[in-house]
């Protein structure tokens, strides 16, 4: 606590590993299926490039999304909803790659 005002945020992480490419989007869909939003908002559509496929919540701020990158599937959600975890998602896509050896393909946008 700093000042009277406490500063703690707290962040759930789920990774799932699918034997395939497909269980892993198969873990997303069913996801988002069970989510109350209308619609969803791609990671690209903000300028967050992580993922095979990404999608995020319609705040402000980022403070929750899903994606897939080869077989793997990720929630990430700030518990509190004040926590963009826009950065925490981009050092986890780069560790999955950087793990699976396998080259990053080339975004016509910045990341």
């Amino acid at each position: 606590m700093r000042d009277g005002v406490e500063k703690t945020t707290i962040v759930s992480v789920t990774l799932s590993e699918g034997k395939s490419v497909m269980d892993a989007h198969n873990g997303l869909i069913h996801c988002v299926a069970g989510s109350v939003a209308p619609t969803f908002r791609s990671g690209s559509a903000v300028g967050l490039n992580v993922g095979d496929v990404c999608f995020v919540g319609w705040g402000k701020q980022i403070s929750g999304m899903v994606f897939c990158r080869n077989n793997i599937f990720v929630r990430i959600q700030s518990m509190k909803g004040t926590f963009s975890v826009a950065d925490m998602a981009k050092f986890i896509d780069n560790a999955i790659v950087a793990a699976s050896g396998v080259q990053r393909k080339k975004t016509s946008t910045a990341e």
